[in-house]
């Protein structure tokens, strides 16, 4: 990761990895009980049961701004992150409350847009559209296995977000922020007996 002093003036631009920020930062702070460094990426969840209804890590702007300057909260253009459901615990969850996801968090703000993955089972999910708290569904999918790749890109012009699931455009772009507005990357889960792995998170900086 560049050091502040090494950071050009316009900003670090292109393809970054979040992933690899967050195990170099000292300042990310996240809860080391439910996003915990692995091979290939992070566990995220709790096998136990939850206090709440999610468990949210949320990239803080502090932190991008150290890493790739120049505001990069509101440089951000695209997000990829790809996501595996490795455990349920059965006596903690139904079947139809396993879920988890990805979204874009305005800094300082609660607006949200984002996608939603629920679990019918292990070979079918559920995509939802995630605006502020809403999820609408989208469509219903078959799978060989619970690994998702989700991606958000946010429109130069209005700011509206599209929303993609395996390079899949998800309906029509949601109207968002304006596209200067500066977001924070997260990536969820529900909180209490449900883990995923997150083996990639990668922001793209104009």
């Amino acid at each position: 990761m560049p050091s502040a002093t090494s950071l050009p003036a316009e900003g670090v631009t292109g393809v970054v990895d979040v992933l690899s920020t967050v195990s170099q930062s000292q300042n990310a702070n996240f809860d080391p009980e439910v996003f915990i460094p692995i091979e290939g990426g992070y566990r995220m969840g709790r096998g136990t049961a939850g206090q709440g209804e999610i468990i949210a890590v949320v990239m803080p702007a502090s932190v991008m701004n150290s890493a790739f300057g120049n505001n990069a909260p509101a440089r951000i253009r695209r997000m990829d992150v790809e996501m595996t459901l490795r455990t349920i615990n059965p006596n903690l969850v139904n079947a139809d409350d396993v879920f988890f996801g990805s979204y874009w968090q305005a800094e300082g703000g609660d607006e949200r847009v984002g996608i939603r993955v629920e679990v019918v089972n292990q070979t079918v999910i559920n995509l939802y559209r995630l605006v502020d708290e809403q999820a609408t569904f989208l469509s219903q999918r078959s799978v060989n296995a619970v690994i998702v790749r989700l991606r958000m890109e946010r429109s130069l012009e209005n700011g509206s977000v599209s929303l993609y699931y395996n390079d899949e455009l998800l309906g029509e772009p949601v109207p968002f922020l304006s596209p200067d507005a500066a977001v924070q990357p997260a990536v969820f889960v529900r909180d209490g007996g449900v883990i995923v792995g997150v083996s990639n998170w990668k922001i793209t900086l104009r």
